[in-house]
């Protein structure tokens, strides 16, 4: 008998047991990753973020386009590392550099990737167009453990403007704490977000009402330069 284990961007384990002969087996569980005893502490390495093909909604997105981030740190960036996993169904992937205002992008070809972004981080949204749904298996390690320690928590900087950024969480967290800052209301101004149906703005009044989540990738206009200190998973 042989397994494998994969975690959801939800934190949901998918355990897969192939038994001998031809049957497979799935199951779903809570967390991921070690050896499985009944005593055993099992702890994620592996984390699926879930993308979609222009079937899941032909009215509203009829391209495939995904604006995804990776919620963890790769344990190798390059991106044909990245996005080995579904490589055979990605048509493109683009990132904006706010600092200088140009757009990145590369393109699989042939099991290599021709372009000028040859790597994908946590902290950065991207723009991922798929042929068809798939789902992104990405090993790493969290960005910010659960509890405060000696090590300082990681940034990101932020130009004025349009930003196009990630969320280096594992759970789901409200905006206005994410990006908090003693002034933050004189500085984010308003955050789009993209899924199935058209897209969503958010403004000033209304941050406090939105959760960002694991796995996905935001627009971010900010009036001035500010640095994003990632808060401790509390």
């Amino acid at each position: 008998v042989s397994w494998e284990l994969h975690c959801t961007s939800l934190g949901d384990v998918i355990i897969t047991v192939t038994p001998d002969g031809t049957d497979v087996a799935s199951g779903r569980l809570l967390s991921e990753l070690g050896n499985i005893t009944p005593d055993s502490i099992i702890v994620c390495q592996r984390y699926i973020i879930e993308l979609w093909g222009p079937e899941y909604d032909p009215v509203n997105n009829p391209d495939g386009w995904n604006l995804m981030s990776l919620m963890v740190e790769p344990e190798d960036p390059a991106i044909e590392v990245v996005l080995e996993s579904i490589e055979e169904n990605v048509v493109s992937v683009w990132y904006y550099d706010a600092q200088t205002e140009t757009w990145l992008s590369s393109t699989p070809d042939g099991g290599a990737w021709v372009g000028d972004l040859p790597t994908m981080e946590d902290g950065k949204g991207f723009w991922i167009q798929m042929t068809q749904n798939d789902l992104l298996a990405v090993s790493g390690t969290e960005v910010v453990p659960p509890e405060p320690g000696p090590n300082l928590p990681p940034s990101y900087q932020l130009y004025a403007g349009w930003n196009l950024v990630g969320f280096s969480s594992l759970t789901p967290m409200p905006a206005d704490y994410y990006f908090f800052a003693p002034y933050y209301n004189e500085v984010l101004k308003c955050i789009w977000l993209f899924g199935s149906g058209p897209w969503g703005q958010y403004i000033l009044c209304e941050i406090e009402m939105l959760d960002l989540e694991p796995g996905k990738g935001y627009w971010v206009w900010v009036a001035v330069d500010h640095e994003v200190v990632v808060p401790w998973n509390n």
